[in-house]
């Protein structure tokens, strides 16, 4: 046993109020045999792995983790810990893993933060606050997922965050933060424009969720822009639109965005989940969606839309939510049916459909969920049966 790593170990014993089962021995010096550490070798003694997850500990963190040089791996999530975050642990050369979420951990996280090998960072569900530091993404080439959502940061998102160049999850909301945004996140107080940074240098991003917050115009530019750009916007070209072909979920819902979903959507060719609303976006939905062949659900309720469900969209085999309701479309309903196979939720009340109700909708054997109230549609009520497995779903619409 390593002799350095066994003294860390009992240290940080010592900071705990509880007692985990098997810890308890002081003549057992071999602690890579303890619960929850795993250690490179047995003739090394160099601690690989802390994982005391969900066991109830309470106590503070000792700063003699961070002499755990060759940690790959510290879990420590789901307990009681509190005090505030040893600055050491932002200094460890090997660790790529990171997990102190649920705890009641307080006070800022460190300034200086140096994590060559971290992969997985999740600090989420605590009492930290002061700022987002600058040096999250220093030096930090291999972080995938970030997750700092629950705790009391404030301020600004800092440009820096651009440089994660590998990240793929980023979890910030329901934080105070605010000012104009750098890059993503729900539930806080940013506003503003969508810069191009946003995908810039994001190229293995796969969930952005900007939901409820207070932004406005629309630059997200590979899949949606503005007919014209707003006052104050920065200009955007759409031969310099980033790959951002990795996405698989965005959400944009609840702010004050405008303007058009641009042609330019069937780049995102993995988009799996699409909501954006309760916006204020307009034009038509455009007739792009042949490309994205994984789309499962697309909302974009409360908007401003006009014209018809797109081809694309009402022949995709792999919708299973689409939810237009409250907008302006109109015409006729046309759905086939005997494709969309999967689609269960189809919400287009408080639109302009006109003419008779499809009488293919029986052929949506998923469909669970049918509302096409607040239209102008012909028949009054009508009992749509589900020929697979014999289910009924009942409409009642309005007759204008």
């Amino acid at each position: 046993m390593g002799a350095l790593d066994f003294l860390v170990i009992l240290r940080f014993r010592e900071g705990l109020e509880t007692v985990i089962d098997g810890w308890e021995s002081e003549s057992y010096s071999d602690c890579c045999k303890w619960k929850g550490i795993t250690c490179h070798s047995s003739s090394t003694g160099k601690v690989a792995e802390l994982d005391l997850a969900e066991k109830k500990l309470s106590g503070k963190l000792s700063e003699s983790l961070g002499n755990l040089d060759q940690l790959k791996a510290l879990n420590l999530s789901h307990n009681f810990f509190k005090g505030s975050l040893p600055k050491s642990l932002f200094h460890l050369p090997n660790l790529q893993v990171l997990d102190l979420s649920s705890n009641y951990l307080a006070g800022p996280i460190s300034t200086a933060i140096n994590l060559p090998s971290i992969q997985e960072l999740d600090i989420s569900e605590n009492s930290l606050e002061g700022f987002l530091p600058k040096s999250i993404c220093h030096n930090s080439s291999s972080l995938r997922s970030l997750n700092l959502q629950r705790n009391y940061l404030q301020g600004n998102l800092p440009s820096q965050l651009g440089n994660c160049s590998s990240l793929e999850y980023l979890f910030l909301g329901q934080n105070n933060l605010n000012g104009e945004i750098a890059e993503n996140i729900s539930e806080n107080s940013l506003e503003g424009f969508l810069p191009k940074s946003i995908c810039h240098n994001s190229s293995s991003l796969r969930s952005l969720n900007l939901q409820r917050n207070y932004l406005q115009g629309c630059y997200i530019h590979s899949g949606i822009s503005t007919a014209s750009t707003p006052t104050g916007a920065p200009e955007t070209s759409s031969q310099h639109a980033p790959a951002t072909t990795k996405l698989t979920q965005l959400s944009l819902r609840e702010n004050k965005l405008s303007g058009l979903i641009s042609q330019r959507i069937s780049n995102l060719t993995n988009l799996v989940q699409f909501d954006i609303s309760s916006n204020a976006f307009s034009g038509t939905i455009p007739d792009a969606f042949h490309s994205i062949g994984k789309l499962e659900k697309f909302v974009a309720f409360s908007n401003n839309f006009t014209g018809f469900i797109p081809l694309s969209m009402s022949n995709s085999p792999t919708l299973t939510t689409l939810n237009l309701r409250n907008n302006s479309l109109e015409g006729f309903l046309n759905l086939n049916c005997s494709a969309m196979v999967k689609l269960a939720t189809l919400g287009l009340a408080s639109n302009g459909f006109s003419g008779p109700i499809p009488d293919n909708l029986p052929s949506c054997q998923a469909l669970s969920t049918l509302d096409l109230s607040r239209n102008k549609f012909t028949d009054c009520e009508m009992v749509v049966v589900n020929e697979m497995d014999q289910e009924m779903v009942t409409v009642t619409v309005d007759k204008r």
